[in-house]
């Protein structure tokens, strides 16, 4: 049985595409039987935010009459 080699090629789809092709099937490479070849795109969105939050703002404050310090067990002061 021959020993297979095998390779992911990332392949700019451009004016030198078939040059690349030609290249690659000249050094002995071709297309895995069963398997089409296919594209891949870097992508990027902004994320949606959900219904109800946009032009709505907050805040956050303390209230210091709700805080106790305990010291052995106590509250101080």
């Amino acid at each position: 049985m021959a020993d297979v080699e095998f390779d992911l090629r990332i392949i700019e789809i451009n004016e030198q595409l078939q040059e690349n092709i030609q290249r690659m099937l000249s050094e002995g490479w071709s297309l895995t039987p069963g398997h089409k070849a296919v594209a891949i795109y870097p992508v990027q969105r902004i994320k949606q935010q959900p219904l109800g939050v946009l032009g709505v703002t907050s805040t956050m404050g303390i209230d210091e009459s709700k805080i106790s310090i305990l010291r052995d067990g106590k509250i101080v002061g």
